[in-house]
């Protein structure tokens, strides 16, 4: 399934629309602005650098800075710090080895916190449902606890017309014992799950949730959302909010032809007509030792030019040393 993700200024935008509780954010392409904005917030603030990859807060920039989130405490500093983010590009562990181009910074006030959860609701594929997945402690080890302790994080199937219901919300109140929480965790919750109904979302993580010390609050402090990509002619408005500048542009070039082009991580080119056979191939060549360098779905549509241009961007890719064609026939046109 592919997806549009959308950055996170973004994404807060449109919960905010759903009266979901976001903190006030501003979006910075100068560090003059970035100051501006942090004396608006009191005097201290957080930085985030926008680039559609997780592990911001780790990565590092071409230039060597570390960190693309970062709390300030001043003006001077927060002019500082995003001068030393705008105009690079930001690496990760999920982004491409060159990493991403940072062109803009999303400034938010910093938060009292006083407990950080993981919330997300999601399409579980196995079961053919929605389903919540929240735990305690949010941040950027999240994938860490579940791989080591799975019993730390709740997973609450959804039936899809009824979404979250009463059963739901003491299930969560029990496990995380939010009981005097309910009332403010029961509007969050339904208000998150019509959205992604409503937006035909793939994803809506919510990391982290925060409850404030201060006013117990539930905040989404942090948002990342995915839209199915089958839904573009329902959601023109969000599909709008696309940054191609974060695409691969060879990506971006199969897209001009009709192809879906998706780079992998290994050195056998394949080209396979339709989505389905293009994922058991590539599931094929690994389980026999190899490693495919891309997925590519020719389309059930092709022609002689598509079939070119298909080569064309596999051999693009230097890594490439061998090329893997195969086709589900079964038309013949007499020439």
């Amino acid at each position: 399934m592919r997806c549009l993700s959308i950055h996170e200024y973004q994404a807060q935008g449109l919960l905010s629309q759903y009266d979901v509780a976001v903190p006030r954010g501003r979006l910075a392409t100068t560090p003059a602005e970035v100051a501006k904005y942090i004396e608006e917030f009191g005097g201290r603030g957080v930085i985030k650098s926008q680039v559609l990859a997780g592990g911001r807060g780790k990565g590092s920039f071409s230039n060597g800075f570390k960190g693309g989130v970062r709390v300030v405490s001043s003006a001077v500093e927060g002019r500082d710090i995003s001068s030393k983010m705008l105009g690079q590009r930001l690496i990760t562990e999920q982004t491409p080895p060159g990493g991403l181009p940072v062109d803009k910074v999303y400034v938010v006030e910093q938060l009292n916190v006083g407990q950080e959860f993981y919330l997300a609701i999601t399409t579980d594929r196995a079961n053919g449902c929605p389903i919540l997945v929240m735990s305690q402690g949010g941040g950027t080890g999240i994938e860490e606890l579940a791989a080591k302790d799975p019993n730390a994080v709740v997973r609450v199937p959804l039936d899809y017309a009824e979404g979250v219901t009463g059963e739901t919300i003491s299930t969560i109140c029990e496990r995380f014992t939010l009981y005097a929480d309910r009332q403010n965790l029961t509007t969050l919750l339904q208000r998150l799950y019509t959205f992604f109904r409503e937006s035909d979302a793939t994803l809506i993580e919510i990391n982290p949730l925060i409850r404030t010390s201060d006013t117990d609050r539930l905040i989404c402090a942090d948002s990342k959302v995915s839209i199915d990509n089958a839904a573009s002619g329902r959601q023109g408005q969000i599909f709008r909010l696309r940054d191609k500048s974060q695409e691969m542009a060879v990506e971006l070039e199969a897209e001009k032809h009709g192809l879906v082009y998706i780079q992998l991580e290994g050195n056998i080119g394949c080209l396979v007509n339709g989505a389905g056979l293009a994922m058991a191939t590539n599931d094929a060549v690994a389980k026999y030792g190899g490693s495919c360098a891309n997925f590519l779905d020719g389309g059930g549509q092709a022609t002689k030019e598509t079939m070119v241009k298909a080569f064309e961007l596999i051999l693009s890719d230097k890594r490439v040393n061998t090329i893997l064609v195969n086709i589900y026939g079964g038309k013949y046109y007499p020439l």
